[in-house]
């Protein structure tokens, strides 16, 4: 023993390395803990990392030529990674919530020529990437259940944490999640309740069991887009029914009530923004009016509500889209006159009256922290110089203020369709894709930098069928919340199933556990995203048992339609009340391996759209699995294409079929049976 630390003694005098910590993700600490090789039994650092940071480790000698080789491992790839970044420096990148020892074999000489081998072990602990609970402030908002003072149920304490910054926010919301197509879904009939609204675009009605589940899958901010003129008065003041705002007070309270982030807004809402750009003064002073009473309304309702309630002063539609035309709800064919220098001056304004409306309602809303829209939300449009943030009395006029931009880039994987004009991209993940990611969202750093905060109010893959949709949703959400965004995720039952409280997809669910930390739900019976096969049959091998003609087209805003010119006895087939989708159902236990041929309008529009096709367990549910989307280039339209039996004869017995091209029309749909 005293030989041994005698040699040791010795060492220590000639030699010494020098382990040390730095952060690709934070500044450098002078307290940055280091271990000296050779000279104590300590040979181990500990580090601390969020879910997608990264942190260099380097060893460092006093001597130098006396290291020979060092071989990092991690005992863990699944929680942390590392890799050599030169001679004596490593990356550990944290990739899920967990403990893990990195290892550094390092080969040395020593001074008598020697090689020796001695282990360094950084200690890697890693938490959720801005999940909330980092920090005292981040205190609860809950108290006892009781009633708001409108009368809804409500368990919100009405904290207002006036010390808070914009970056405090943005750790505290973490990840979030979209209750698309639900709230601010609308219509030109005239429905019978807030329900009757919040159900017409094909969403369940949202409950309190729908907020938990997205809670267990460690989202932390829920954005709840609002439709506000659905239920209005008719006498010009734009007065929103007390049905209609206390159904809103519920669905904030389901979020408010598992301690997360509600963000509300002025979402499309028929598109009557358009009129902030018409030829017509007295149509911009409806405008203005409206504006001025919706936000009026919205702030004096929920103004004791905590500082976990968000406000957003509009969606997309600050910006070009000020010039829509409004009677027709056309969003594409302007008909407003202003011109982008002036668009953006409304836009200004806009923002302003927000804040101001806001911040004079008075109590929690003088504190309230306040998303301000960002020029169609778009990311180069926004870091404009002539789009700029409002002034504000809270704090120092920066401190409770977020711009927010939605993220589909490129347009041509996020949005696009085989039919678009703009091109097409079905794969996501080159090295350069990430990079143009990074770059984007890099811009908005001229916010932050300036004390703001920045929300990703919207990102993602509008289609399931697509490649490299798990990359593109790990790559935003890790490198938003490493560059202290908050990335919310744009969902209308597409990616979560709300019925079932649980996501639909068991590589989007694994990326969601995977950064936020959390443990949500992944089953094997869970799909995958990815593009979907699919089979045909000849005519010639089948047996025609049912056959429906008529006209089924995808709506365009109010455009659209269903008729039914001949239908077989035995089969149903009938449209959402949006024309959005067309579902059809049989006695599907007669089949032995069912077919289905559709086919599409004579039109130029029809013959180049793609076609959508899924199961579901009833007509209108969002809930739907293993959906296939198939080219005009793969001639779907009078083919005969092989339907999954097991799906029909189970719990999902309709099918549902749809194009994403507006438009497009169906004519005619065949069920065939194999001889």
């Amino acid at each position: 023993m005293k030989r041994t630390l005698r040699c040791i003694m010795s060492l220590a005098l000639v030699f010494a390395m020098v382990l040390t910590i730095f952060s690709t993700a934070e500044p450098v600490s002078a307290a940055t803990k280091t271990v000296k090789l050779g000279s104590d039994t300590k040979t181990a650092v500990s580090m601390s990392l969020k879910v997608g940071n990264s942190k260099k480790v380097k060893v460092k000698q006093l001597k130098s030529g006396t290291i020979k080789k060092i071989t990092w491992t991690s005992k863990d790839e699944s929680i942390a990674t590392v890799e050599a970044t030169s001679k004596r420096a490593a990356k550990i990148t944290a990739k899920k919530t967990g403990t893990v020892k990195v290892v550094g074999k390092v080969k040395y000489t020593n001074k008598k020529g020697k090689t020796k081998t001695k282990k360094l072990v950084v200690k890697v602990k890693v938490k959720a990437a801005g999940t909330g609970g980092t920090s005292d402030m981040d205190t609860s908002n809950l108290t006892t259940e009781h009633k708001s003072a409108n009368g809804i149920t409500t368990k919100d304490n009405g904290q207002m944490r006036k010390e808070l910054t914009s970056a405090d926010y943005m750790e505290f919301m973490g990840q979030g999640i979209n209750l698309g197509n639900t709230l601010e879904a609308c219509t030109t009939d005239t429905l019978s309740s807030a329900t009757a609204y919040e159900t017409c675009w094909g969403m369940p009605v949202t409950t309190q069991a729908m907020i938990d589940g997205m809670k267990s899958y460690g989202y932390n901010t829920v954005r709840i887009p609002v439709a506000w003129s659905n239920m209005i008065s008719d006498d010009g003041t734009y007065t929103i029914n007390d049905e209609y705002l206390d159904r809103v007070e519920e669905v904030i309270n389901y979020v408010l009530n598992d301690e997360m982030y509600a963000i509300i807004n002025i979402h499309y809402d028929s598109d009557w923004w358009g009129q902030f750009g018409d030829a017509d003064q007295s149509v911009r002073d409806e405008a203005w009016a409206r504006y001025e009473s919706f936000w009026t309304q919205i702030a004096n309702r929920y103004a004791e509500y905590s500082d976990r309630l968000i406000f957003e002063s509009a969606n997309e539609e600050l910006g070009d889209r000020l010039n829509d035309n409004w009677v027709n709800q056309d969003t594409n064919n302007k008909t407003g006159t202003l011109t982008e220098d002036e668009c953006y001056e409304l836009t200004n304004e806009i923002n302003q009256k927000f804040v101001d409306i806001v911040r004079a309602s008075g109590g929690n809303n003088a504190y309230r922290y306040l998303l301000i829209a960002g020029y169609n939300t778009d990311i180069d449009m926004t870091c404009d110089s002539r789009f700029v943030m409002p002034t504000d009395t809270a704090e120092n006029g920066t401190t409770k203020l977020s711009v927010s931009i939605h993220y589909y880039t490129p347009s041509t994987y996020c949005i696009a369709d085989s039919s678009s004009t703009w091109g097409y991209d079905d794969t996501w993940g080159t090295s350069a894709d990430i990079q143009a990611l990074h770059d984007n969202l890099d811009k908005m750093k001229k916010f932050t930098d300036a004390g703001y905060g920045v929300i990703i109010g919207e990102f993602g893959v509008t289609s399931t069928t697509k490649d490299g949709i798990a990359d593109f949703t790990r790559e935003v959400m890790t490198y938003g919340a490493k560059c202290g965004y908050v990335p919310v995720l744009w969902d209308t039952n597409t990616y979560y199933n709300r019925t079932a409280g649980q996501m639909k997809y068991k590589d989007i669910a694994q990326v969601v556990n995977d950064v936020t930390g959390a443990n949500g739900p992944i089953s094997d019976s869970m799909e995958t995203t990815g593009i979907k096969s699919f089979d045909t049959g000849s005519e010639d091998d089948l047996t025609l048992m049912y056959t429906w003609t008529g006209t089924w087209q995808r709506t365009s805003g109010n455009d659209g339609g269903f008729t039914t010119k001949t239908c077989d006895d035995g089969l149903t087939v009938q449209s959402n009340v949006a024309f959005w989708q067309l579902w059809l159902t049989t006695d599907w236990s007669q089949f032995n391996e069912p077919y289905i041929k559709v086919t599409a309008g004579s039109d130029s529009t029809s013959k180049s759209a793609n076609l959508q096709l899924w199961y579901v367990s009833k007509a209108d549910d969002a809930n739907w699995v293993d959906q296939i989307n198939i080219a005009a280039d793969d001639n779907w339209s009078g083919s005969c294409i092989a339907l999954d039996l097991d799906n029909l004869t189970g719990d999902t017995p309709w099918i549902g079929l749809s194009s994403e091209t507006v438009g497009a029309q169906f004519v005619k749909i065949e069920i065939y049976d194999k001889k």
